[in-house]
This record gives structure tokens, C-alpha cells and sequence, in this order.
């Protein structure tokens, strides 16, 4: 008689799951709201409001969800008819031939000597360097030149998100495209699989008191099984790696009094947590989700790589209806990347693992691998901006890329001794 009633107030996490986004079938709500919503709820916004908006992303999810869900069975029943009848698809033609060397450039010799201890580096695709987009007869990848991606724009993105197209322009100019294989997947690249990096360019301005690496080197990881099948072996699936070289106007704008805002983005992105080289796979820094600030929702945290691609061709694919409207998307790299940082501040290594992605995208990668030789690519690299000072976002670095097999063309590799 005459207690006081007890009121317990419980703080329910409504985003994306807190182990990442592998343990999400269809992927984290930030990369939906960031994709298909055209406003954010405030976190400061009543209980009702933030649950009206999950109802709207649990909606989205469940028709992308119902949408593959029929097209992965007629997939399947496709495959097993023609299993059954002896009619299988026709292979792609492909012009196998030794590609011929790159177009020589101002840094050919020195680049050359870097090369020529490699068995791989610079040999396994080729450069294409006429106009327009690189033909899919084979592996070919040319030179971006930053324009044509899909970046956050301002004023207010946090309520308005928008976006914009992006004009010619890079903080990185691409030096070679490759892709390698191993029997285990390669979690890096820079002294595992490759003796150092690139020499510096003849005509480049930068220095040891930049304070942005000279050379990036990105690796996309991808698997080869089956996501589906619980007996699937993992092969260790392949490695798209990639190494850039800092552009001299970069160089001139990071050391400037006002850098541009996706300059200051980067050197944000480069100054936070990064393993030393040949670290383990459990170092603590090396890990791109160390960068998260766990109080924002992921879409609205600030200084996050993300990654896009707008396939150029897609109409002529038969891709299914419903997978175009994610063409020219990004997403944020956290939990699935890693970041390793040379002591000497001349390189900076950055990969991630697609088998760490939602199983959803996991498998529509293995459903529709046989579409990607006909694709033609552009895929870009930024760094997530929300405030209006650091918008427009930026191309960090960029490429293209036509006819890749991922699954016969990758080289094997051996790691360095």
C-alpha cells in the first residue's frame, strides 16, 4: 500500500543489426533509406514516426525480397531443364590471345621495373585507351576520369537527399587493373602477393610531407560458391586489385589553405584507424568497422569509404526489371572491409569481402555471374559525407571495366616467400 508505480523506459535500436550486415538477408536499412527514401527521420523524432519509417524500409525490403525470390526459382528451373535435356547455354565468346602491352606513358620504365619481378601485376588485363567505353570481347579495363557517378549533394542531404552527377575530376588516376585467385581468399595485397608498390612517377609532385599517400591500392574480393548450398566449398573465390597514384592537383589542393571538401573528406578517411602491413586479419585497426560511430545510423556517419557501380550497358543484358533500380547505387564499406596503412605514409591499402555482404546480394552475384562478361562498368570510389561543408561528395578514384569472367580469367598467385 502506497508504493510508487514502476516505469521501466527501454531504448530499441530500429536500424540495421549490430553485427553487421551479413546477418541481414536483404541488406541494412541505411543502404534502403539511402537508396529509396527521400527523407530522413530525426532521431530525435517520436517513437510512431520512426516506426511508420521501418514499416516503409521493411515494405521496400520484402518486394526487392519477393522480386528475386521469383526470379532465383525460374532461374533454377531453367538450369535444371537444361541439365536434364543436354541443352546448356552457349559459352561467351572470348578473344583468349596474350593481351598486348599498354600504350607507353611517361612513367613506362619505371613502372616496367616494377612490373617485371611480378607475374601478375599489369599482365592479366588489358588497357583499353581509345574513346568510349572498353569493348567485352575480353578483359579490358580503361582510365576513369571521375565523371558520370552518383554523389550526395547539398543543401540539407540529412533531410532532402540529394544527389548529383559528378563532373570530370579524381583525387587518384588508375596505373594497372587486375585480377588474381588464390587457394584461400588474398585479405591484402601490398607485400602478401606483390613485392612494394609503384614507383613514383617521373612527373609526380609528391612528396614524404604530403599528408595523403602517394599510392592507393584497392582489393575487391569475391566468392565463387554457392550461397545457397551449405555443402559449397569455399575456393577462395578471386581479388579485383587496383593501384592508383595521387594526381599532382591533389597534391597542390591538400596542402592549400582551403582544400576542397572531398580532399578534407579523404584525408579524414586516411588519418582514422588503419593495420600496419602484415598485421593478422584480427588487429583491431585493420578492421573498416572500427570507423563506425555506433550512435549514428550507418547512411548518416560521416567519413565511411563507399563504393559504386553504374553498369553502362545493363539494357543490353536481360537483366530482370527490378535489379535496375540499384544500378548506380553505392554502399557503405564497414564491417566487410579492411584498411592497412604503410608506416612511411606512402601507401594505403583498402579492400573488402563481398562474402561479408547481406546474402541477398551474395547470391545475386553467383545467380547472374554469367552476365557480368557482357557488362560495361564504371565503379567509384568516395568517402560518406552528410554536413553541408563537406558536401558535394567527391571521387576518390575511379575505373572501367568490360568483359571480366570472375570466375575463369583471375591468375593464380603464390604469396611472397
Amino acid at each position: 500500500m502506497g508504493a510508487q508505480p514502476c516505469v521501466c523506459v527501454v531504448k530499441v535500436d530500429l536500424d540495421c543489426p549490430p553485427y553487421g550486415d551479413r546477418w541481414s538477408c536483404c541488406g541494412s536499412d541505411a543502404f534502403y533509406r539511402d537508396t529509396f527514401l527521400e527523407s530522413e527521420v530525426d532521431a530525435e523524432a517520436s517513437i510512431s514516426s520512426k516506426v511508420w519509417e521501418q514499416a516503409r524500409l521493411k515494405t521496400i525490403k520484402g518486394e526487392v525480397f519477393l522480386d528475386y525470390t521469383k526470379v532465383s526459382a525460374a532461374l533454377a528451373a531453367s538450369a535444371l531443364k537444361r541439365r536434364f535435356s543436354g541443352n546448356l547455354p552457349e559459352p561467351l565468346a572470348l578473344d583468349l590471345s596474350p593481351p598486348t602491352p599498354s600504350s607507353p606513358s611517361n612513367y613506362n620504365r619505371t613502372f616496367s621495373d616494377w612490373t617485371k619481378d611480378s607475374s601478375w601485376v599489369g599482365k592479366t588485363m588489358k588497357e583499353w585507351t581509345k574513346e568510349g567505353p572498353p569493348p567485352n570481347h575480353r578483359p579490358t579495363w580503361k582510365k576513369g576520369d571521375g565523371a558520370g557517378l552518383q554523389v550526395r549533394c547539398g543543401p540539407d542531404y540529412h533531410n532532402k537527399r540529394r544527389h548529383m552527377e559528378t563532373k570530370k575530376g579524381h583525387l587518384y588516376h588508375t596505373l594497372t587493373v587486375d585480377s588474381i585467385r588464390s587457394a584461400e581468399p588474398l585479405h591484402s595485397i601490398v607485400g602478401s602477393v606483390v613485392d612494394g608498390v609503384p614507383p613514383k612517377s617521373p612527373d609526380s609532385i609528391w612528396t614524404s610531407e604530403c599528408p595523403l599517400p602517394r599510392v592507393l591500392c584497392i582489393n575487391v574480393m569475391l566468392p565463387h560458391y554457392n550461397p545457397k548450398n551449405p555443402w559449397a566449398a569455399e575456393t577462395g573465390g578471386c581479388s579485383y586489385v587496383a593501384f592508383f597514384e595521387i594526381s599532382n592537383e591533389t597534391v597542390t589542393q591538400v596542402q592549400s589553405d582551403s582544400p576542397p571538401a572531398s580532399v578534407r573528406m579523404f584525408l579524414r578517411f586516411y588519418e582514422g584507424p588503419a593495420g600496419p602491413p602484415g598485421c593478422s586479419l584480427d588487429h583491431p585497426d585493420r578492421n573498416a568497422g572500427r570507423r563506425r560511430d555506433i550512435s549514428k545510423r550507418k547512411d548518416m556517419d560521416p567519413g565511411l569509404l563507399r563504393a559504386a557501380g553504374w553498369c553502362l550497358n545493363q539494357g543490353e543484358l536481360g537483366v530482370p526489371e527490378f535489379l535496375h533500380q540499384f544500378n548506380g547505387k553505392s554502399f557503405v564499406i564497414s564491417e566487410s572491409g579492411y584498411v592497412i596503412k604503410d608506416p612511411q605514409g606512402e601507401w594505403l591499402e583498402v579492400g573488402f569481402d563481398v562474402r561479408k555482404f547481406p546474402f541477398l546480394f551474395v547470391d545475386v552475384l553467383y545467380n547472374f555471374r554469367d552476365f557480368v562478361p557482357k557488362a560495361k562498368c564504371h565503379y567509384g570510389f568516395t568517402v560518406q559525407a552528410v554536413d553541408d561543408e563537406d558536401l558535394p561528395e567527391g571521387i576518390i578514384c575511379d575505373v572501367y571495366m568490360s568483359g571480366i569472367n570472375i570466375v575463369d580469367d583471375p591468375f593464380e598467385v603464390e604469396a611472397l616467400e
